[in-house]
């Protein structure tokens, strides 16, 4: 079907401008996600038994292309485990707020500067959540709540489970279940991936 001058599909509309409203993702998980990659401006709540490993390979593709993300109070943060899955450590950093009343104004500051922040069980009022989502979506940054959101109102949710591990003389690779889902997704979204694969990263089953 030709389209009259001037009008546009949304598919159409999303093949065009998708790489300028989302950071990249690897294939794997590019085609879970909505716009095939992390939506910038936006909230993304990530739980579940291997949600750890699920943050690496959300991160590793921006980082390896140029993004910078920081990890917030995250002490046990397996910065071997996010090399392993593909994350450019030179561009990571790594914050410890003790989780003080000055938690809002850290976290805010970095998203004015820092792609992707990636939060841990963060503890905020909800007006800090309200005001960190805000210069989120101002500055087009992209906050990972790994684990309990808190006072957040995210606006995509994805959830990793563990379905097996396959062994050898150790564990090789672990099948996950993961869910996406929220306001900013249409309808229920799930993929099967291998996280880690053999090689340490991300790979389809």
């Amino acid at each position: 079907m030709t389209l009259p001058a001037g009008v546009e599909t949304a598919a159409g509309l999303l093949a065009r401008t998708g790489a300028h409203t989302a950071l990249p993702v690897c294939a794997p998980l590019a085609g879970v996600l909505p716009l095939g990659g992390l939506e910038r401006g936006r909230v993304h709540g990530i739980t579940g038994d291997a949600a750890a490993s699920l943050v690496y390979a959300l991160v590793a593709e921006a980082t390896a292309q140029g993004a910078w993300c920081a990890f917030v109070d995250m002490p046990h943060a397996g910065l071997r485990a996010a090399h392993e899955h593909g994350v450019a450590l030179q561009r990571v950093v790594c914050i410890d707020t003790d989780r003080s009343s000055s938690w809002g104004r850290v976290v805010g500051a970095l998203v004015e500067g820092i792609d992707i922040v990636v939060v841990r069980d963060p503890v905020c009022t909800p007006a800090e959540a309200r005001k960190v989502a805000s210069r989120v979506k101002a500055q087009g940054a992209v906050l990972l709540t790994h684990g309990r959101p808190g006072a957040f109102a995210v606006d995509m949710h994805l959830s990793a489970r563990t379905q097996s591990w396959c062994f050898g003389a150790c564990a090789t690779d672990r099948t996950v279940s993961i869910t996406v889902e929220g306001r900013r997704v249409p309808g229920r979204r799930t993929a099967t991936v291998l996280l880690p694969s053999v090689s340490g990263r991300a790979a389809a089953v």
